[in-house]
This record gives C-alpha cells, structure tokens and sequence, in this order.
C-alpha cells in the first residue's frame, strides 16, 4: 500500500512540473489577490455583486499580467458564473461567435455554470 502512495505523489510532482509557474501560483481568492482594490474591495459594486451573485456578462480589457484572468477565474469560483477565457488578440471570430451563441442559449434556458471551457491564454495573463 505505501508504493502506491508513493507512485500517486511521484505523479501529482510530474502533473504538477508540466503547469507553468505562473498558473501554480496565482490566488484562488482575493485574499490572495493583489491590486484592482478599487474593484476588489468590500465595499465596491463589483465585489458585492460578486458575493451575492449577482452578475451580468463582463469582458476585462488591459495590459499583460494586470489580473485580467485571475479575477475572472476567482469571480468563476464565487459565483455560478461561466467563465470563458480568451484573447480578443489571438482568438478567431468563429471562437468569440460560439462564445455568444452559448450565452445567448443559457440566457434562454436560465442556466449558469462554472465549468471552464478550453483554456485559451487572454492576453498572457
């Protein structure tokens, strides 16, 4: 029993090697997250409308590294959102048509998930 312990955690450190640095160490929460106070903050509209999941579609613009997809991915774990990421650089019109038409199919049928479509890196951040 213990060498099939040891195989599952020889794995898990092989799995774990293959992510990028960077997707090992962004925060899960916005205790961990850092910057963007004026969005993140208690007392902002965005962070209430996130705690009581209340939210509509939204589409983060700026600069490589700002947190564009951390906060997206921490708003996807708060709430029963759909989180779709994407480049508006780099993905193709018939991938942001697709995104559309799935919103616009949950709208009608009322539903939300927080399943992750494929990941498609937005914007290197």
């Amino acid at each position: 029993m213990d060498n099939f312990f040891k195989s599952e955690n020889k794995l898990r450190d092989a799995i774990q090697k293959e992510i990028p640095l960077s997707e090992r160490m962004r925060p899960n929460d916005f205790d961990g997250f850092f910057g963007q106070e004026e969005l993140t903050d208690e007392k902002s509209p965005l962070r209430q409308a996130i705690e009581k999941d209340n939210l509509t579609s939204l589409i983060f613009w700026g600069p490589p590294g700002s947190g564009k997809t951390t906060l997206a991915r921490i708003i996807a774990q708060k709430t029963k959102a759909r989180f779709i990421p994407f480049s508006a650089s780099s993905a193709s019109i018939n991938e942001v048509k697709r995104a559309i038409k799935e919103a616009q199919a949950r709208r009608v049928l009322g539903t939300r998930c927080r399943r992750q479509a494929a990941r498609v890196r937005a914007n290197g951040s």
